[in-house]
């Protein structure tokens, strides 16, 4: 999908699409740049992940990757509702943990719950976790019942299995 956009569950994440992070991530601006472009040049990139969440001045951008240890590429300014704006050189840039890069995790985490469902079974050996009605799941044993006879897994694949019992 993209950075700060959850695609789960159609498709998995990546953890470009959650927004990397690192610590203390800060560079400057090697030259001014207009409120349009969509490479920045900085004096180095070096402690930024290869995607993120950039804010220079009071503009966060959006960026898919790096280019030659100095440049953040694929930009998108004015990202989460700021206004794109031209900035100075050597203003500062900072990785910024934003609304989005918060907010991707919390729907990503909710997409996997609601997925799972509830149900408070924990597994054992020799369980699986299975769909028990809408919204909820729990851990338990195969029996015949849950093999289809005209399944890839036909019942005489399954010969310590016997008809209403458990494995």
């Amino acid at each position: 999908m993209g950075i700060g956009t959850t695609s789960y569950p159609t498709a998995l994440d990546t953890a470009d699409d959650l927004v990397r992070a690192t610590n203390n991530a800060t560079t400057q601006l090697s030259g001014s740049i207009s409120s349009s472009i969509t490479s920045i040049a900085v004096n180095s990139t070096a402690l930024f992940p290869v995607s993120g969440i950039i804010r220079i001045d009071q503009e966060i951008i959006s960026y898919t990757g790096t280019s030659g240890g100095n440049t953040f590429t694929g930009c998108t300014r004015g990202f989460e509702g700021t206004t794109a704006a031209s900035h100075s050189n050597n203003s500062g840039v900072f990785l910024d943990i934003t609304a989005a890069s918060n907010n991707v995790k919390n729907d990503a985490i909710i997409a996997i719950e609601t997925k799972i469902g509830t149900g408070a079974s924990t597994p054992t050996a020799n369980t699986v976790m299975r769909g028990t009605g809408t919204g909820t799941s729990a851990y338990g044993q195969i029996v015949n019942a849950d093999v289809s006879a005209t399944a890839a897994i036909a019942h005489s694949k399954l010969a310590n299995m016997t008809a209403g019992t458990v494995m």
